[in-house]
């Protein structure tokens, strides 16, 4: 998703700006699926709607106040600025994100044991 909207702000033309967006929609579909799926899989079934809640709100609830940060920050330097900083934002925290999987994985793991999802 960050390389696409970085691509995306850098992009001139038309139909390349498309394939960009069809990358960044794949990316945030991707990562809204796989983070669904993976916090309702660890939760406790007595817990799944509370914590869903406090996701669902997490997730959507703060979009429209970091809308009105990239408007602003839009209208000092220019939209394609913005969504190149977005983007770069974005491969910045997929970076972080990636070096902690091994410590999620050995958190994790048990609880997939348990639920007989690996062996």
């Amino acid at each position: 998703m960050g390389f696409g909207l970085i691509g995306f702000a850098l992009s001139k033309t038309l139909w390349l700006s498309l394939i960009m967006m069809l990358f960044v929609g794949i990316g945030f579909i991707l990562q809204f699926a796989a983070g669904n799926t993976f916090l309702q899989t660890i939760v406790d079934d007595e817990k799944r709607g509370r914590v869903m809640s406090i996701y669902t709100m997490a997730f959507f609830g703060v979009t429209p106040f970091g809308n009105l940060v990239a408007g602003g920050l839009a209208n000092y330097i220019g939209a394609p600025n913005t969504v190149l900083i977005g983007g770069i934002i974005c491969v910045l925290a997929a970076t972080v994100f990636t070096k902690q999987l091994p410590a999620l994985k050995h958190l994790v793991t048990p609880i997939y044991q348990k639920m007989g999802l690996i062996s």
